[in-house]
């Protein structure tokens, strides 16, 4: 679908070109995105889900826009302005609104011939992203607004919050421990990977939302974003949060724990260069310390890499799931626990389930068929030694799809 959202576009086939898009971001099993049925062929209206907001939407052939409301002002409230004011001022493609009703909202608007779909997937990502951040910081810092609930979040049960709180709890002070035992200024690196795959790892698998998913993503920032900074000040900086968050009333972490539906991660629109970058570089270092027989650290650069593409990357479908198929190798314990234990990969004496694992792989490549992806799994190239060569291989077949030929 990506595909042909391009070429409609290049063709001036603008309104088509956006339906591809849409389709493109719709997840067929929970139904994210929807495209309103009209006899008029000259307009497209959308909606789509993220969080527990909907995003509203329409395109013409000249101009194209979307928003969300976020909450309701009954009176004017000066540190919220001053919020929006200077929220506006980050934002690339959308901004903050207060309408007539007073309804505050972010909204998206350009012309048509201006918004090819790299650039309509970056601001509808912004637009969506930011939205469930805000109503979550509204709901949360302003008793003055007037909250609207426009998707009911699905709660978890006690049992598996419990599980997650304690995931949570160990994979932080496992981390702490590992790099208080560490060399801050000649390992910086290796504690950098341990940190960030800690945070990636809880995003991940444990499903945060509200204002812990916004603390893992300010453990990104503070690692990227900081350029300016040493290697070993950031990792200081990220121990610091992580401490916090150690230190926070077990209350107010696991609230965060529900189920909604998300068309848009962390991040945005897909950037070939740089998947195939960072895969060339981290299956190097990772096989580079295997080979020196320092499978701990291969390890963790091999779960880095997978987490951080997740986190960070709108990814075709079915590189996503073997993505997903690296992390459940990498987490045996975690899906143990989790998950039925005839679904477990690896069996109880740490050997694969080679059956298994192909099934799986046969599975998702099944899904690609279905929907028209050009890229497959080849499993005769896989090594089923041992998890880090079998990881090492499903990650090279990605990295072979993403460089240059």
């Amino acid at each position: 679908m990506w595909e042909h959202s391009l070429q409609a576009y290049q063709e001036n086939r603008y309104l088509d070109s956006y339906r591809f898009l849409l389709e493109y971001l719709n997840d067929p099993d929970i139904n994210n995105v929807q495209i309103q049925p009209s006899s008029d062929t000259n307009i497209v209206r959308f909606s789509f889900l993220q969080g527990s907001n909907i995003i509203v939407g329409w395109a013409n052939q000249v101009h194209i826009e979307a928003h969300s409301v976020l909450a309701v002002m009954p009176q004017l409230n000066i540190p919220v302005l001053r919020l929006l004011l200077e929220s506006n001022y980050k934002l690339q493609f959308t901004r903050f609104a207060l309408q007539d009703n007073n309804e505050i909202v972010l909204k998206f608007s350009a012309a048509v011939i201006d918004t090819p779909p790299e650039k309509l997937q970056t601001a509808l990502r912004e637009l969506a992203v930011q939205a469930d951040k805000k109503t979550d910081l509204f709901k949360d810092s302003f008793a003055a607004l007037q909250h609207i609930q426009q998707v009911e979040k699905t709660p978890i049960g006690d049992e598996q919050k419990e599980l997650r709180y304690q995931f949570f709890c160990r994979w932080i002070d496992e981390a702490l421990a590992q790099v208080n035992q560490m060399d801050t200024a000649k390992n910086a690196a290796e504690i950098s990977y341990r940190l960030l795959t800690t945070a990636y790892r809880i995003d991940v698998l444990l499903l945060p939302e509200g204002k812990l998913m916004d603390e893992m993503e300010q453990i990104h920032a503070a690692f990227f974003n900081m350029l300016s900074a040493s290697e070993t000040e950031r990792n200081a900086k990220i121990m610091q949060i992580f401490e916090r968050l150690r230190l926070t009333p077990k209350e107010n972490i696991i609230k965060n724990f529900y189920t909604t539906v998300s068309t848009f991660g962390v991040s945005g629109a897909l950037y070939i260069e740089d998947v195939a970058s960072l895969l060339q570089q981290e299956l190097s270092l990772a096989q580079r310390a295997f080979d020196a027989k320092n499978e701990a650290l291969a390890r963790v650069i091999l779960e880095y890499t997978a987490l951080h593409l997740l986190f960070l990357y709108a990814l075709p479908p079915v590189i996503t799931e073997v993505l997903k198929l690296v992390v459940e190798l990498l987490n045996f314990s975690f899906f143990k626990t989790m998950q039925p234990p005839q679904y477990n990969l690896v069996q109880e004496n740490n050997t694969l389930d080679k059956e298994k694992i192909l099934n799986r792989l046969e599975a998702i490549k099944k899904t690609g068929r279905e929907r028209k992806e050009k890229v497959s799994v080849r499993k005769g190239s896989l090594a089923f030694d041992n998890t880090i060569k079998l990881v090492i291989s499903l990650l090279s077949q990605i990295n072979d799809l993403y460089s240059p030929s």
